[in-house]
């Protein structure tokens, strides 16, 4: 370290420095972090010799107003001259006009991409309104900012308090009177259409009312549109409080009539009280003495318990003196958390059984000084810290608290490198594969390099990807502009363009050199695109239009073509109740815990879990075969029928298929909700009776009669064999191949610096992949050559010699719902998809309603298939995902496309490792193979 030696040093310690300044009045007017890292040093006696910080820094300087010094006007990033601007309402020239009484207050920012955002407030001061510029009202922009009527014009969010007649002349409860107060949020007021049944403008208005300790206590949501009803409502909740100020209750969202043609008087409307919280479906709360929650009771009746002990029968790092939380779910399975003395979650203990409990697994979690996580061992059942384990995680840090090591059970050892700001800047793999970032004085990623010499990346690197931002252009300042992902600039690039307040308005990108490009035409007053417009390498254009309601998105629609979407309803809790297709086909979405009578709704049921999905149907507009009442009514014209039951804890139980003979499959779990058998009741098509297995690491061990083993100590959750095919994988974790008899059914598979599947190589066969800058798959080649480009969600363009093929998939409110394939110069078929619960595509229709001849798809639990599709229509199937699992050899490699890695659902296993631990606390997320785990048909 500089100045760490000699001159009696005996200590020296690396710093990170920020410095600041003042002006006379004591104004903070600049910051400056220093980009390298100081030092300091002591003598043995502790007194400092030297301490220094690199000159170099980043600075932000801050100006005041002239009058009084009171507040700043400006913020200026000296590296890049970055300025956002202050006004203040009463100081520097900035006058207060109209309703506005109080100076001081902040009127007005701008930002280094000139957008800027306007504030006004009532006469006490509370904001009242902002404004954001959008020229939606009259074309004109800020449109009653800063007049004297504080009701016109078109800001963005108006806020309401219902305390004082200054409120648009109304005061609708007095607070002196015992009633809560108000505060009402609109949107958009002057941009919307007068709700039906409504004399006012404001169509998006939320209301929360607030107890006297400030607390809320109800909440109310103007003008939605509930299924099943015919007019627009309000949607209520409520929230009831304990002695000890904790949530005792909480309703689910429930719907009544709007409330204007109700009593405006204290207590009666606006706020409910006759349904209160306990006389709807809620949630309960009951806690000890010290706060802590006892028992939490769902609408449905099913209850978690918690139990309280000191225990000193369990040792961790040393100590033994711990608490213990008994967590009991509503199946009776318990979970065991014990907290350490500084409140650090020690040991999670895994439970078998229902009374009398059998312990089945031990996780402790250990820590250094600085209070941050350094090993995390798994291991069988223990009172004392255990010598062996069955999984080991250690990690290093520095003195800052970041991460420098980690030596995992299936990723290896890795090695971590920061700069000052505490940006990564190196990182080596167990394969020995080191990358490098760089970034600009804003912290932004601007370079990533692979460096295979390990020198540091300071020669022969080679660029995986290049990022600029603008620093330029209103709305533009400071977003991203271009990233490429190759040697080349122009090849493989992604650029963007905004408009002035900000909005992606063209995003194009280029794969291989050919660009397509997406454009955004129109914005609602809510700023949610109105139309989207791709274009393709050729120039062919396909224009989709949007509409929203209060809910969200309302149709789908192709410009000049077909309505893909009608309508989409949506109920109480914002769930989708109805999609109306633009092939005369409606699809309805039942749940549990509504009642018909009581909510309208007769395609809800009232028993089971609360608000879970038990029903999707198919069928035509107009045959009512959907409803509640006639649902088993013949003729059967649904063209989908699935309906689903739960146990408590809303793992799903069964699946009837109506429309398959009345099959039923069903499903068994063990303690930690991990799925262990799967079979159907003797009818319908592609029976099978499944049962399976797990270890306490969470590793199949068991797959349909098919035995797996872990035999590798590098790969602790890593399969070595399944029923005599062997794998083999590299020190990161990446299986790279998979090993049957005879050459035929041999795969290799090789993984880029980036863990990302490049290539798939089969008897001779060989497909390979290539990826963006953020690792989303963007071309794919077959052995037979035929190369298929995926420059967007939803689209894929495939080149086969002069042949070109489109296949766009059209999804709204988050679900697929059609598919076009488009042969340029050639045919132009549009299909309607149909999903399960899950986003698995079931089926496909045409556009006159008719189920495709062999559309159909049913899948096993893990995702294999259980009727394979031959009418070869979408490679979409289990949940949802491009699939390359279907069809003949050699394009079928057995793998599952899905974003961040690829998976085998006739194994149930990824091919590669999570780079993430979704939630430490619970043991069976540090198995970074199992598939959502070991749950599939309840997860995605």
């Amino acid at each position: 370290m500089p100045g760490g030696g000699g001159g009696g040093c005996t200590y020296a310690y690396q710093t990170i420095d920020t410095t600041y300044a003042y002006d006379l009045y004591g104004n903070q007017t600049g910051i400056t972090t220093h980009n390298g890292y100081g030092y300091r040093t002591f003598n043995s006696s502790w007194q400092e010799l030297v301490s220094a910080y690199p000159g170099n820094g980043r600075t932000t300087t801050i100006a005041y107003e002239n009058g009084y010094n009171l507040y700043p006007v400006s913020t200026t990033f000296t590296p890049l001259n970055q300025t956002t601007t202050f006004q203040i309402y009463g100081f520097n020239g900035v006058g207060v006009s109209g309703f506005q009484k109080q100076p001081g207050l902040l009127k007005q920012v701008t930002g280094p991409d000139s957008v800027t955002t306007r504030y006004e407030y009532d006469p006490f001061g509370r904001l009242h309104a902002v404004y954001d510029g959008d020229t939606t009202y009259n074309g004109t922009a800020f449109a009653g900012f800063e007049d004297t009527d504080p009701w016109n014009g078109d800001p963005v969010t108006v806020y309401r308090y219902w305390d004082t007649s200054w409120n648009n002349g109304t005061t609708f409860l007095n607070p002196a009177g015992n009633a809560p107060f108000i505060i009402s949020q609109q949107q958009r007021p002057g941009s919307f259409p007068q709700p039906a049944n409504s004399s006012s403008g404001f169509a998006f208005a939320d209301q929360t009312f607030y107890d006297g300790f400030g607390r809320p206590i109800q909440t109310r949501s103007l003008w939605h549109w509930v299924e099943g009803q015919s007019l627009s409502r309000e949607i209520i909740s409520h929230t009831n409080y304990g002695a000890n100020g904790q949530v005792s209750c909480q309703s689910t969202p429930y719907d009544v009539p709007y409330y204007s043609d109700q009593p405006k008087t204290w207590p009666a409307s606006p706020f409910y009280t006759a349904s209160n919280c306990g006389n709807k479906p809620h949630t309960t709360s009951t806690y000890d003495a010290l706060g802590r929650p006892l028992t939490v009771t769902g609408p449905d009746g099913n209850a978690t318990n918690y139990f309280y002990y000191i225990v000193n029968t369990v040792t961790v790092d040393g100590r033994n003196l711990m608490a213990l939380t008994n967590i009991k779910d509503a199946n009776n399975h318990i979970t065991q958390h014990f907290t350490n003395s500084l409140g650090q979650m020690a040991m999670v203990r895994e439970v078998s059984g229902t009374d009398p409990y059998t312990n089945y697994a031990d996780t402790r979690y250990y820590y250094d000084e600085a209070g941050n996580l350094d090993e995390v061992r798994q291991s069988n059942p223990s009172s004392g810290d255990p010598g062996s384990w069955l999984a080991r995680t250690t990690m290093t840090y520095d003195g800052f608290g970041r991460k420098t090591s980690m030596n995992d059970p299936d990723m290896g050892v890795w090695t971590y490198a920061y700069d000052a700001a505490g940006n990564l800047t190196k990182q080596l793999d167990a394969n020995g594969d080191r990358l490098c970032f760089y970034y600009d004085s804003l912290n932004r990623l601007t370079g990533k390099y692979h460096d295979a010499a390990q020198n540091g990346c300071a020669n022969g690197a080679v660029q995986l990807a290049a990022y600029t931002y603008y620093t330029s252009g209103a709305g533009k300042v400071g977003k991203p502009y271009q990233i490429y992902w190759s040697s080349s600039s122009t090849q493989n690039k992604e650029t963007f363009d905004y408009d002035s307040l900000g909005r992606l308005i063209i995003h194009d990108r280029w794969v291989d050199g050919r660009n397509y490009e997406m454009s955004y035409a129109g914005f609602d007053a809510l700023h949610r695109p109105t139309s989207r417009t791709i274009m393709y390498p050729n120039g062919n254009t396909e224009q989709l239009n949007i509409t929203y309601d209060h809910e969200g998105e309302n149709s789908l629609a192709v410009q000049g073509g077909s309505t893909l979407v009608e309508a989409i309803g949506y109920n109480d809790m914002g769930q989708i109740k109805r999609v109306a297709l633009g092939n005369n086909l409606t699809t309805w979405y039942g749940y549990l815990g509504y009642s018909a009578s009581g909510n309208n709704d007769a395609y809800d049921a009232t028993w089971g879990q609360f608000g879970q999905l038990w029903r999707i149907c198919t069928a035509p507009d107009a045959s009512n075969r959907c409803t509640y009442t006639n649902r088993d009514t013949t003729p059967l014209e649904q063209r989908l029928d699935l309906r689903y039951t739960y146990d408590n804890v809303g793992n799903v139980t069964a699946i009837l298929d109506k429309l398959d003979s009345g099959q039923i499959q069903n499903f068994g779990y063990d303690h930690l909700n991990r799925l262990t058998s799967a079979s159907t009741n003797g009818v319908g098509t592609a029976q099978y009776n499944h049962t399976y297995g797990y270890n306490k690491l969470g590793n199949l061990t068991n797959y349909d009669g098919a035995g797996y083993t872990y035999g590798s100590s590098l790969h602790k959750h890593a399969i070595t064999n399944a029923n005599g095919v062997n794998f083999t994988y590299d020190a990161n974790g990446n299986m790279t191949f998979r090993d049957a008899a005879g050459a035929a059914n041999d795969y290799t598979q090789n993984f880029n610096v980036e863990n990302e599947l490049v290539s798939v190589s089969n008897n001779g066969n060989t497909t390979t992949f290539a990826y963006d800058a953020n690792g989303i798959r963007t071309k794919a080649v077959a052995p037979s050559g035929v190369t298929t480009y995926y420059p967007f969600p939803g689209y894929e363009e495939e080149v086969n010699g002069s042949t070109t093929t489109r296949r766009i998939t059209y999804s709204t409110a988050g679900q697929a719902v059609a598919l076009r394939v488009q042969v340029v110069s050639g045919s132009n078929t549009l299909y309607y998809l149909h999903t399960d619960h899950l986003g698995s595509t079931s089926l496909a229709t045409t556009t006159s309603g008719n189920v495709i001849s062999g559309s159909t798809a049913r899948y096993y639990p893990f995702g294999d298939w259980r009727t394979e599709p031959t009418a070869n229509l979408t490679d979409r199937g289990f949940t949802g995902h491009l699939h390359n699992n279907i069809g003949n050899a050699p394009d079928d490699i057995g793998l599952v496309y899905m974003q961040a890695r690829w998976y085998l659902p006739g194994l149930g296993r990824f091919a590669s490792t999570d780079t993430l631990v979704p939630d430490p606390s619970n043991p069976q997320s540090f198995n970074r193979f199992s598939y959502v785990g070991n749950n599939p048909m309840t997860h995605t």
